[in-house]
């Protein structure tokens, strides 16, 4: 059975940031980490019904747990692929109700920098 839904489609992109916290196990920042972290996104929703087409403004919050592996290379350069367990919870709408971001979502990710 299929959830219904409040429109035909909806499509968004926005803009967020985060804050968050790594532990890694052991005293050098290198290897695996576990961590909590904290999402805000301003997102633009573009949503059609039968007959119309409009947009809303939603804010979203999404905190979730975290966990991934940090590789040194040289010491210097290090890349660390990520996976985030996240729930959305939306925090203001501005128009229309959207049904974006209302549940459990899935985050991966990879990062890569030097150390100085």
């Amino acid at each position: 059975m299929q959830k219904k839904t409040t429109h035909d489609s909806e499509e968004g992109s926005g803009r967020g940031g985060l804050i968050g916290y790594r532990y890694y196990v052991g005293v050098i920042p290198k290897r695996f980490f576990i961590g909590l972290r904290a999402d805000v996104w301003n997102m633009k929703i573009h949503f059609s019904v039968p007959l119309t087409e409009s947009t809303s403004t939603v804010t979203l919050f999404q905190p979730g747990i975290e966990t991934g592996y940090t590789i040194l290379l040289n010491e210097q350069f290090y890349i660390t692929p990520s996976f985030t367990a996240s729930t959305q919870i939306t925090l203001a709408t501005k128009g229309d109700k959207v049904d974006y971001g209302q549940e459990f979502t899935p985050l991966a990710g990879i990062s890569a920098g030097w150390r100085f």
